[in-house]
Parts: C-alpha cells; structure tokens; sequence
C-alpha cells in the first residue's frame, strides 16, 4: 500500500486518469455519433488497459485485485436489481437493442464495473495520501457523485436510456441518484475490509439508497 501514498504522479495514475478521460470524451462525441458499437469498443479497452495495470505493478498488485473481485462480485445481483427499478416502479427505461441480462443492457454491468475499479483506487490513492479514513471514504464519495451524475447524463443525452423525472433533476438526472453514489461509496473502506460479502451486496446497497433517496427528495418536495 506504500505506493498510493507516493506524492508524485504515479503510472497508476496516469491509467486511470486517461482512462477516465478516453471514456468522457468517447461518450461525449457519441451524443452526436449515437454508436451503441463505440460505447462497447470504448469500455472494452479500457478494462483491458486496466488489467494491463494490475499486472504490471507489483506493489499495488493484490490492492488492485481486490478492486476487480469488489466489481466483479457486485454485478452478480445487479441485474435482479436493476429489474426493480426498469420493471417495477418505471424509474429508468433502457431504450438499446445490444444484448441484455433481465433488463440490464451488459454496456450498464461495464460501466458500472469499470466505476467500481476507478473509485476504488481514488479511494486507496487519498487514504494513502492522506492517512485518514474518513476522508478517503468522503473524497471517494463525493468523486463517484459527480463521475457518475456526468456519465450517465452523457447516456441519457444519447438516447441509450431514459430516467423518469423527479421532483429536482441535474439535467436529465434525479438528484437522488449522485445523493445515493454519495452515500454508498463514502462507504469504501467498509467494502474493502469485506470485499466478498459485500461485492455482493454493493449494488443492493446503491439500489437501497436511491429508494430511500427518492422517497426522502419527494417528501422534501411535497413540503415546498
């Protein structure tokens, strides 16, 4: 763990930095392009780099790995998850024809796979920095919250799905879903000291949060 509390600009940094990036940038000129083709090409590549990267560097190595068995893990429930929100209570509307798991289209599962690697390691990255736990969880939080609200306004303007309006949006986003990244993945360190068992609740956690959140925003609306 030396290594994410390196001052310097490490490779490490430059992968997921670039990666991040690359991603923004693709998604960005597909509002225009609308290729369903380019947004797997893209995050194809981008996990490969990444694994690239874990088998490069040796002193994050087994941090890493961990990273990737959280993300795998947490895309097992997310499906059965995602069916409540698409099916049952019409939160969200996939509007694609690419391959599906229930209701999931697999670019979602990539994505949000890929979101788990990126605030992971930011997570390690401040906590080394900083030797503060709590402050690494916030800063982890707070960067999920407004990655997350940017990307999947860039998927709502490309027409690759649809969120149902709220009573207080950012865009084409309800504002309880950048609340409940927030809260969930202010969580990290709880996660990576059980990855297992909670890889496989994470995305059950994110989903609960939004519920609540949801109810929580339309109750505070009613009352304005």
């Amino acid at each position: 763990m030396n290594m994410y509390g390196e001052r310097r600009i490490t490779k490490l940094d430059i992968y997921f930095v670039s990666c991040l990036v690359v991603i923004s940038l693709s998604l960005a000129s597909n509002i225009f392009l609308q290729s369903i083709h380019l947004v797997y090409v893209v995050i194809l590549l981008v996990l490969g780099v990444l694994v690239y990267a874990t088998r490069r560097h040796e002193g994050g190595k087994n941090s890493l790995r961990d990273l990737w068995v959280l993300g795998s893990l947490s895309m097992i429930l997310y499906p059965l998850i995602d069916y409540f929100f698409e099916a049952k209570l019409s939160l969200v509307t996939y509007l694609t024809n690419d391959p599906r798991i229930i209701v999931t289209p697999i670019y979602i599962l990539l994505y949000w796979f890929f979101g788990v690697l990126l605030f992971g390691y930011w997570y390690y990255r401040v906590l080394g920095l900083t030797n503060k736990v709590r402050m690494a969880g916030l800063a982890t939080g707070f960067l999920a919250a407004m990655s997350a609200t940017f990307i999947e306004n860039l998927f709502n303007a490309m027409g690759f799905y649809y969120n149902t309006p709220s009573y207080c949006m950012i865009w084409h986003i309800p504002v309880y879903i950048p609340l409940g990244y927030m809260l969930v993945f202010s969580l990290m360190p709880f996660y990576l000291r059980h990855t297992h068992v909670s890889g496989l609740l994470l995305y059950g956690f994110t989903g609960l949060g939004w519920y609540l959140l949801y109810h929580i925003v339309s109750w505070l609306a009613s009352w304005l």
